[in-house]
């Protein structure tokens, strides 16, 4: 298992892969996941971790390539990569996202050892929410060129959501018997909180909850000034925080839209996450563009609260039902929804049990893992790699 990524670490990136490899694991899997020196080493594992070496000069751990990442880091978890294969006999290598993707071909030349691509997203829509001095323009295209060379050189892909495993298809070239959308799980137990454990802020007021980072993609700014609208339809409730992310520019963009006053920043840790939301009235996820589904999202549905999301990264949601999901971009709505969901708990309620009843019965990582497995069944038994498989060009 290939992480490009701090490890464990709480983002979806990181937790797709640790409850990947645990279930796996619990299945009979012998797991071996190699990763950067970066991530929480107190919590215990059941299955081995491989770290690069210490690279002091590098920190970062929010989402994101970065050109030390890629000239320094990702060179050393191909050459580990290489090592663990040999040593540990390993049958299939399963490399998440695109930097993981990378490291694997590198890491695999000239052994014969399938490599899974776990496609998370697509990088022409997400390359352009990051720095690296490039203009959007120069961003999105390096992101295109990739999505049409590198996915169909792995063996097998297994997509975040059926859309990206669509796409893969169709603009990647990859052959549609070696794609499948493997739909994330959520810990639903960790999300069940008992009525003495609910957090329950002192003021009082009806509260919208966000959790997560602050990166450009998390869309907080479009919160922001959604509440700022809602403040306006003369509503008092507040906007919790639950993020361990610096508020930076997005304080001053709270006080020039006078809502600064009516925030709550949470600075815990996940422990404390599943209390918080618990205490909420609704959720709330304002990012726009996401080929996947923000983990967030699965984390809000199992805490059995209605969410109020753009419906770029709401394709779980079924509007109505369980959730609302509003224009990209269309911040009057985004608060109209809010204020009738908190002003109507009889609908809020049942948005919300909805919500937690799909991912309980839909949503487990056991069944990701069943579906992990056929993709490990196919690279095995055929031997036939999809980039041998006759395609056309992608468009």
């Amino acid at each position: 298992m290939v992480a490009a990524c701090p490890f464990p670490f709480e983002r979806g990136t990181p937790v797709r892969i640790h409850r990947m490899s645990e279930a796996l694991t619990a299945r009979g899997h012998q797991v071996e996941l190699v990763t950067y020196h970066l991530g929480d080493r107190s919590v215990d594992l059941p299955f081995n971790v491989h770290r690069i070496r210490d690279v002091k000069t590098y920190t970062k751990t929010d989402a994101g390539p970065s050109y030390q990442k890629l000239a320094v880091c990702d060179p050393l978890l191909a050459r580990l990569l290489r090592r663990v294969i040999r040593e540990q006999g390993c049958e299939v290598v399963h490399a998440h996202h695109f930097e993981g993707l990378l490291t694997a071909l590198w890491a695999t030349r000239g052994m014969d050892v399938p490599v899974v691509f776990d496609c998370h997203t697509l990088l022409m829509s997400e390359l352009r929410y990051y720095g690296m001095g490039l203009v959007k323009r120069a961003k999105v295209g390096i992101g295109r060129w990739f999505d049409a060379k590198l996915p169909r050189r792995a063996d097998f892909i297994t997509a975040v959501t059926e859309d990206i495993a669509r796409q893969c298809v169709e603009r990647c070239g990859v052959p549609a018997d070696r794609v499948a959308a493997v739909v994330n799980g959520v810990e639903i137990d960790t999300f069940t909180i008992a009525d003495q454990d609910v957090y329950r802020p002192a003021h009082g007021k009806p509260t919208a909850v966000f959790t997560g980072n602050f990166a450009a993609y998390q869309g907080v700014e479009h919160l922001f000034e959604a509440f700022a609208k809602l403040k306006a339809l003369g509503s008092d409730a507040r906007l919790m925080l639950v993020t361990r992310s610096p508020m930076g520019e997005l304080e001053a963009l709270a006080k020039r839209l006078d809502i600064l006053d009516r925030i709550d920043l949470e600075a815990v840790d996940f422990a404390g996450v599943p209390a918080r939301l618990a205490g909420a009235q609704v959720a709330v996820n304002p990012r726009i563009d996401c080929d996947g589904i923000p983990q967030k999202l699965l984390n809000y549905m199992a805490a059995g609260k209605p969410t109020v999301s753009f419906e770029g990264s709401a394709k779980i949601l079924r509007d109505g039902v369980t959730g609302v999901r509003v224009p990209n971009g269309d911040t009057d709505a985004f608060a109209r929804a809010i204020h009738e969901l908190i002003t109507d708990p009889a609908r809020a309620q049942a948005m919300g049990t909805a919500a937690r009843e799909e991912v309980r019965t839909e949503r487990t990582w056991t069944a990701a893992a069943q579906k992990i497995e056929h993709a490990y069944d196919v690279v095995l038994k055929t031997g036939m790699p999809a980039a041998a498989t006759p395609q056309s060009e992608p468009a």
